[in-house]
């Protein structure tokens, strides 16, 4: 008879660890795909309505962070270093409230709850940074309009930012809903444990691998669909139709509210 898999595996695979109760979010893989369609469709906007910054791709704007300051271009290098303290604070502000307020072992309803709060602070300011940045008739920069361009970067990456903390893993695989390159390094991962476990014959193995690579394909492929109709719907109608993730994430947080009230027996 095999071992049982450590915790710790499962809990990196997507079984069922003693002790947890994952609320409807966590444990549907099709909502992670809606939380990434959104954080791919707002990164577009704000790379298209204030410059090319990037409101939820840190990497994208360390990188820039160091080519400007190498090269003295101190302006750009505010620009870009600004919204990485912003997105680090919020996301721990995110986490800090949720873990505050219930915890893994909570039940389902009241995670539920406050994970519905998060994600409505998050369309707050969504609907902040489109309502700053549908005043201005061009693209918002640093020099032209600071107070304007401050307050839609700000606004964008803490909601991004507390979009991170919302969702982090689903059916204990780590999953990340406003950027994605480590969930290409899980899919590359998962996909090589799940063809080794497939020729050893541990079938149950290769079912978890399998499961954390489908997981992480829907992730990316999901926040690269987002970014591309948020960039055309952007570009061809405007910083309005950011409407469409808003009322994305308004039907999540109303699908939470009504579970947390009405959870399942």
């Amino acid at each position: 008879m095999r071992n049982p898999l450590p915790e710790a595996s499962v809990a990196r695979h997507g079984g069922a660890v003693p002790g947890t109760n994952p609320s409807a979010l966590e444990s549907n893989s099709r909502w992670a795909a809606v939380l990434s369609a959104v954080g791919g469709f707002v990164d577009a906007a704000g790379f298209l309505v204030i410059l090319g910054l990037f409101t939820a791709h840190m990497s994208g704007n360390s990188t820039g962070l160091g080519v400007a300051l190498a090269t003295g271009h101190w302006g750009e290098a505010l620009r870009r270093g600004f919204v990485i303290p912003v997105f680090v604070l919020f996301t721990a502000a995110g986490v800090g409230w949720i873990e505050a307020s219930s915890s893994a072992s909570s039940p389902p309803p009241s995670r539920e709850r406050v994970l519905a709060q998060v994600l409505t602070v998050e369309i707050v300011l969504l609907l902040l940074f489109l309502a700053v940045a549908g005043t201005s008739s061009r693209p918002l920069s640093l020099e032209a309009n600071p107070s304007g361009f401050f307050l839609a970067a700000t606004a964008a990456t803490a909601a991004m930012g507390l979009q991170n903390a919302a969702l982090r893993k689903v059916n204990h695989t780590g999953v990340h809903t406003t950027f994605v390159t480590g969930m290409l390094t899980e899919l590359a991962v998962s996909s090589v444990r799940w063809w080794l476990h497939r020729r050893r014959g541990a079938t149950e193995e290769a079912r978890e691998a399998r499961s954390a690579a489908t997981i992480a394909a829907s992730v990316w492929s999901s926040y690269a669909v987002g970014a591309l109709i948020g960039a055309y719907l952007v570009s061809r109608y405007g910083i309005t139709t950011l409407a469409v993730p808003v009322l994305l994430l308004a039907t999540l947080v109303g699908r939470l509210f009504r579970s947390s009230k009405n959870p399942l027996p």
